[in-house]
């Protein structure tokens, strides 16, 4: 059976990594070209599973902290519930150092 909550991390992964390397590309005068580049870093599995989640999880937390009018608390059941993981998952991502 196929697992389509792993399948959107990887979607979200993919895309927030290719925005940063995009910022990266465009602050160090250099060509774009990433998603082969995510591609082979995941088939070759170069990057964890888990790593992956992880990232997700706290640039999504940023985000939403950014608006400001949700608490830290919310983020996390909303990012619980939408990854179907326990809230203290989420804290553990959070509280982890990278």
């Amino acid at each position: 059976m196929y697992d389509y909550r792993k399948k959107s991390v990887f979607d979200l992964f993919s895309k927030r990594v290719e925005s940063s390397f995009k910022k990266y590309c465009d602050n160090h005068g250099l060509n774009f070209a990433v998603e082969e580049f995510i591609t082979y870093l995941i088939d070759q599995k170069l990057i964890k599973d888990k790593e992956i989640f992880r990232f997700v999880i706290q640039s999504l937390t940023i985000e939403l902290l950014k608006n400001h009018t949700i608490k830290k608390t919310e983020v996390v059941q909303i990012l619980a519930e939408r990854f179907d993981v326990t809230p203290r998952t989420i804290w553990n991502i959070l509280k982890t150092k990278t």
